[in-house]
């Protein structure tokens, strides 16, 4: 009993406060306040593309070199509102040996929501859309049309990754999947007046792209 009421006087001591005048003093509390749980982001991301190369030569001895890789996905962070981003990576090295007309330039620029369409088992895309480039045989910007149409050749295959990654008060985790088949693109890339994909692709494909982030106190 005489512990019992020992152990009641030293916890009622480690709580009381002790008053000296308009002062008061409190005594510090044994116990420790629970940690706040660490802050916790969830990423989204879901996305389709169509990539395709032309190459290809005319009857002069001339020569056109054409890479493109359009994208649009929606991105959600948390329990937000999704963005839609759409893009377009593009490059053209070309001359017409006939008519002596060149071009040359990148482009990395954004694209119209609806530039680009992708069949629902990506079974076929098209991507419709004009890009400025710089530069033509006289150093000058020039406007290049792009209307293509890609339909799949291959089977439609999936693939899985998955990544983990730790330091010091952050934990990120990541799982993608996606699929994928090989196509054909057809159509017109024009600039200056010339068509510069005059055959078919000889690489493409069609994708679809879903990926998820867990961030654990990175914040």
């Amino acid at each position: 009993m005489k512990k019992l009421v020992l152990l009641v006087l030293v916890v009622l001591a480690t709580w009381a406060s002790v008053a000296w005048g308009n002062v008061t003093a409190e005594a510090a509390s044994p116990f420790k306040s629970p940690e706040k749980p660490p802050n916790v982001t969830k990423f989204r991301v879901q996305g389709q593309a169509a990539f395709a190369e032309f190459s290809s030569s005319d009857n002069c001895g001339g020569y056109s070199y054409i890479y493109l890789f359009a994208s649009k996905e929606a991105s959600k962070e948390g329990s937000g509102n999704s963005n839609m981003t759409s893009m377009l990576n593009f490059l053209i090295s070309s001359y017409d040996a006939c008519s002596g007309k060149s071009i040359f330039g990148f482009s990395d620029s954004s694209l119209a929501p609806d530039a680009l369409s992708v069949g629902g088992k990506l079974d076929s895309a098209k991507l419709n859309t004009v890009v400025q480039v710089c530069c033509d045989q006289n150093g000058s910007d020039a406007s290049v049309t792009i209307n293509l149409t890609w339909a799949a050749t291959g089977p439609l295959e999936t693939g899985k990754s998955s990544y983990h990654s730790k330091a010091p008060g952050c934990k990120i985790s990541n799982k993608t999947e996606g699929d994928f088949r090989t196509a054909v693109a057809t159509g017109h890339v024009t600039a200056l007046d010339t068509e510069w994909a005059p055959q078919p692709s000889v690489t493409g494909n069609i994708q679809l792209v879903k990926s998820g982030t867990v961030e654990h106190g990175c914040n």
